[in-house]
């Protein structure tokens, strides 16, 4: 999906427009509790940074993956973020549902929903009935955030949950290995009176890369937030899809259904069917 946002963050490749950016409320609540990193960091400021990311874009990713793809909705996009997908998604597939759990970028996604219906909810628990779906999408690395893994098994359970039965699920993440051993430490880019300062790092233990982005204005720090997610290998995500009770019935190594080469492709992207109950 595009050069995937977390993952050319990670590895040091983002070309970022900074113009007009909006910063993200910090990382606490008001009563000074640490809010997981995700709702701090997906704010309007993260719209805006990565608003390069078009409609044209996701179109091409779309048209890529059309034969793979029911011939009409409903169909769910989830974490839609700021909705660059969701008109796209309508054209294709008549009936859309776009989730987030973040307001800011939801906001953003009313303003090119077009006919698309727009849920706030926690990926984890979907509002949706059984078979409601006859695909959900899960693109741009929009998985393996959370802190306790059972978290992100609980996703693809939920997933495989709202599909039809034969519907499909498609979920484009990275390839661990080859983006692990590719981590850029630290880059620096300055962009017109801004300095953008990323620092990246890969624990081995708890297999969470993480990334933090420091936004400098006239050398005062104007803005600081983190990007985490866990390293699943494609080993492991294949596992996961099978207890969820969902065939992984394609695996590519980017959006152009490039083969996927274990060593080498930075995208695993799955296509997972919903075998009959």
């Amino acid at each position: 999906m595009r050069t995937p946002t977390i993952l050319s963050g990670f590895l040091g490749r983002n070309r970022n427009v900074l113009a007009g950016l909006q910063a993200p409320v910090a990382g606490r609540h008001s009563n000074g509790c640490t809010r997981p990193w995700f709702e701090a960091a997906f704010s309007r400021f993260y719209a805006d940074l990565y608003a390069h990311r078009d409609t044209a874009e996701a179109e091409s990713l779309l048209d890529s993956l059309q034969d793979l793809l029911p011939a009409r909705g409903p169909v769910l996009d989830l974490a839609c973020g700021a909705g660059r997908l969701l008109g796209p998604l309508g054209r294709r597939f008549g009936e859309v549902v776009g989730l987030d759990l973040s307001r800011d970028l939801l906001a953003v996604a009313r303003e090119r929903a077009g006919s698309a219906r727009l849920v706030r909810s926690d990926m984890r628990t979907p509002p949706f009935a059984a078979g409601s779906f006859a695909a959900v999408f899960s693109f741009f690395t929009s998985f393996g955030y959370f802190e306790n893994p059972a978290d992100d098994e609980a996703v693809v359970a939920r997933v495989a949950h709202c599909l039809q039965p034969g519907g499909k699920y498609v979920l484009d993440f990275l390839n661990a290995g080859p983006v692990t051993s590719e981590l850029v430490p630290k880059s620096e880019q300055t962009i017109g009176d801004r300095r953008v300062e990323s620092s990246r790092s890969f624990d081995v233990a708890s297999r969470v890369i993480r990334k933090t982005v420091r936004v400098f204005r006239e050398d005062a720090l104007e803005v600081t937030y983190e990007e985490r997610v866990r390293a699943y290998t494609p080993d492991e995500l294949d596992a996961i899809f099978a207890r969820s009770g969902l065939e992984v019935v394609h695996r590519y190594g980017g959006y152009a259904k490039e083969p996927f080469e274990r060593d080498r492709s930075l995208r695993y992207v799955l296509v997972g069917r919903r075998m009959s109950s």
